[in-house]
């Protein structure tokens, strides 16, 4: 039995095993079959070659469709293309036609600075078949359109903005625009001179849509920004508002108008019109207040006394006239003035200031106007009073003749045929007289016999200051009994220059002011006249110092002067050639022109830095102080015993500087005179260590001027003329 079961094994066993070979066989028939006649699997026959750009919007790709066994034609080929990978022809595509073989297309319309990606493809009725895929991205300028503005009825302000060049050279950007969609032409453009670029387009019909966008052209194509839009604002009648009704009188009153919007066309006329009924126009009364848009005044006149009236501002332009919101008025009937009278200012001891405003005259010319007042309440014109003319203008009024520490009362007034009217009552008390306020101001250019102060006036007391000036003494308080100075009248602020002063001696001053109610005064100020020798420092516009003393009543540098700019800033030439010295300008030198000479001897000067004819009165000494005069030498060495004795107290002592023998030097005088040589006319330089040479700023002949010579072989001082063009020493005298 288990034999028989083996049997039928084996025979079912080897049953299904022919079925499944036969099976297999028939497939395989069926697959290569297939193969021969679906293109699908034959996608190496087609091949995308590379991109190349036509321009910035446009690419060129060729490809080759090679014949694939089993296919018999191919009914459609070509490129196709999206932003994304794995284009289809259910994308963006290129038609080539038909067959195998190689073809190129042309794709326009594509984007600067956008990958794109490419694959070309092949079709028949069974299949479509797709190449190699290639992605490329146009590299090009980015230029940014800008929103629209300042839209009006004719122009509007537009702009472009070029955010990258792209890596080209000479790019020219700008806008165009024009009245329809999908700009595709520069005729109306304008180039951009600048990267971020605005531009009014003007002359546009109003009520109209614009359309315009940013190029940018190179010289590979060109690209445009996103295409915007406008329209301008469309043409009307005016809109406007009518202005309150003022200055209402008997038969005349003020209005005006407003013009919000003129519509986008010109005003041709404007005004008000008026009459009895509402909802005037201009057939009824209208002023006529010209053209042009804007707020406007209208007087309207010819109006009846009493009466109630109607009236609108109204404008025109091409297409109409149009009215403002109603205003309504009554006229006056005729009566007396309305006005109002002015607070009281300026209030003195015996005056003050007011006045009035008058509001309505009462439809009748005002023929007198003015203030009223007196000691007691509701003042009229049969007290006292101003006169301050005719009309309705506002006016001011003086309160005169006034009692001090008294209270008044005050009204305005105005008169017409109708009679008088006044004004508020205001009420004010005078002041009560006093001596002046006043302050002592600080001490300044103390010298040995004289010194400068003043005063400040804050309250003349509500009387005219009669006499002022500064008062001192030695004693702690001074008075107008000692001595002092007479600076006129009025309560102005003013300096005083004390003289007489006595070398070394304290003295204490005060400033003073005289009223009516006596004499005031400020504030102690004590100081100490300079004493004969007294030395302090001066500083010159470019910062060097220099010592000062007192010889007499002169105070003197005692050192020779270093600046290289007049006190006005403005620089003097250096001059170091020996052919350039003779000039006719200021000019200076160091000796043989080294710097090291100017720490000890100053600076070399010809005349023509203190002529103020050739310097236009330009100072080389600092502020205060000045080249000094002959007369102003003499009074020198007449203080040091003469011209014979004077330069041995005026020389450094010793040979350090001046060369052997330095006769009679003492510097008693703390002068301190060094022999710093001079520069000839000819530019040589000569003779330091042996005199010293000083100019003056007197002038003797047309070609030289004086000086100063103090030598190392005697103890006298000379004074001789030398040619202008000289380079010699300067020292500065204290005005």
């Amino acid at each position: 039995m288990n034999y028989f079961l083996s049997i039928n094994i084996f025979k079912k066993l080897t049953y299904h095993l022919i079925f499944l070979l036969g099976y297999i066989f028939l497939f395989t028939i069926a697959c290569k079959k297939l193969e021969r006649s679906n293109p699908k699997d034959g996608i190496v026959g087609v091949t995308t070659s590379e991109v190349i750009l036509v321009d910035l919007s446009t690419v060129q790709i060729t490809s080759t469709l090679n014949s694939i066994e089993g296919v018999s034609r191919v009914t459609q080929r070509g490129i196709c293309w999206s932003k994304n990978p794995n284009p289809t022809n259910s994308d963006n595509f290129v038609d080539s036609g038909s067959g195998f073989g190689t073809f190129t297309c042309i794709i326009k319309g594509l984007e600067v600075n956008t990958k794109y990606y490419f694959r070309s493809f092949a079709s028949n009725e069974k299949t479509t078949a797709y190449g190699n895929e290639v992605s490329y991205i146009i590299n090009g300028p980015v230029i940014t359109t800008k929103a629209a503005s300042e839209v009006s009825y004719t122009s509007a302000k537009v702009g472009c903005l070029l955010v990258s060049d792209g890596g080209y050279s000479n790019v020219k950007q700008g806008i165009c625009w024009g009245e329809f969609p999908n700009i595709d032409t520069l005729v109306n453009k304008i180039y951009a001179d600048t990267k971020d670029f605005n531009y009014t387009i003007s002359g546009l019909e109003n009520g109209k849509a614009y359309y315009y966008k940013a190029f940018a052209i190179t010289n590979s194509g060109i690209v445009f920004g996103s295409e915007l839009n406008f329209n301008t604002l469309g043409s009307n009648t005016p809109s406007l508002t009518t202005k309150s009704v003022i200055n209402i009188g008997v038969y005349t009153a003020a209005s005006g108008g407003e013009i919000t919007n003129d519509g986008g066309l010109s005003i041709t006329s404007k005004g008000v019109c008026w009459s009895k009924s509402s909802n005037p126009t201009i057939n009824d009364n209208k002023s006529s207040d010209g053209s042009g848009s804007g707020s406007y005044s209208s007087q309207l006149t010819g109006l009846e006394k009493g009466t109630t009236y109607y009236v609108r501002a109204y404008a025109t332009n091409s297409k109409g006239t149009s009215y403002g919101n109603e205003v309504i008025f009554n006229t006056y009937l005729e009566s007396v003035p309305t006005l109002s009278t002015i607070g009281i200012t300026n209030i003195k001891v015996s005056s003050a200031s007011s006045g009035g405003t008058i509001s309505s005259d009462g439809g009748l010319p005002i023929n007198a106007k003015g203030v009223c007042w007196n000691t007691f309440s509701n003042p009229t014109t049969k007290d006292y009073k101003t006169s301050d003319g005719s009309g309705t203008t506002n006016y001011s009024s003086q309160l005169t003749g006034l009692q001090e520490g008294t209270t008044y009362y005050v009204r305005s007034y105005a008169t017409n045929s109708k009679g008088t009217s006044y004004g508020d009552e205001v009420s004010f008390k005078t002041y009560i007289a006093s001596t002046p306020t006043i302050s002592t101001t600080g001490i300044s250019n103390i010298k040995i016999s004289s010194a400068l102060c003043g005063g400040t006036i804050s309250d003349d007391g509500g009387l005219p200051i009669t006499s002022k000036g500064i008062c001192w003494s030695t004693s702690n308080i001074p008075t107008i009994n000692d001595n002092k100075t007479s600076e006129g009248s009025g309560s102005d602020s003013y300096t005083s220059k004390m003289s007489g002063l006595i070398a070394g001696v304290t003295y204490n001053v005060r400033a003073y002011a005289t009223n009516a109610k006596g004499t005031s005064y400020g504030n102690v100020i004590n100081f100490r006249a300079l004493s004969m020798g007294s030395t302090s420092t001066i500083s010159d516009i470019d910062g060097n110092t220099y010592k000062t003393v007192y010889i007499g009543f002169q105070n003197w540098m005692t050192e020779n002067l270093k600046t290289t700019r007049y006190n006005d800033g403005s620089s003097i030439p250096n001059i170091t050639y020996n052919s350039q010295w003779v000039t006719l300008s200021g000019a200076w030198a160091y000796y043989n022109n080294d710097a090291t000479n100017n720490a000890k001897f100053g600076k070399l000067y010809n005349w023509h830095v203190i002529d103020s004819a050739t310097n236009q009165n330009k100072n080389v000494c600092p502020t205060g102080w000045h080249v000094p005069s002959v007369p102003e030498l003499m009074v020198l060495f007449d203080y040091l015993g003469g011209y014979n004795v004077a330069g041995g107290k005026m020389k450094e002592i010793g040979t350090v500087n001046w060369k052997s023998p330095n006769t009679d030097a003492t510097n008693s005088s703390l002068f301190t005179g060094l022999p710093g040589g001079r520069r000839t006319e000819n530019g040589i330089y000569t003779e330091v260590g042996e005199n010293g040479y000083w100019w003056s700023s007197t002038e003797y002949l047309t070609y030289s001027s004086t000086l100063l010579r103090l030598g190392n072989g005697g103890g006298g001082a000379e004074w001789f003329d030398i040619r202008k063009e000289t380079g010699l020493s300067i020292r500065c005298l204290q005005d």
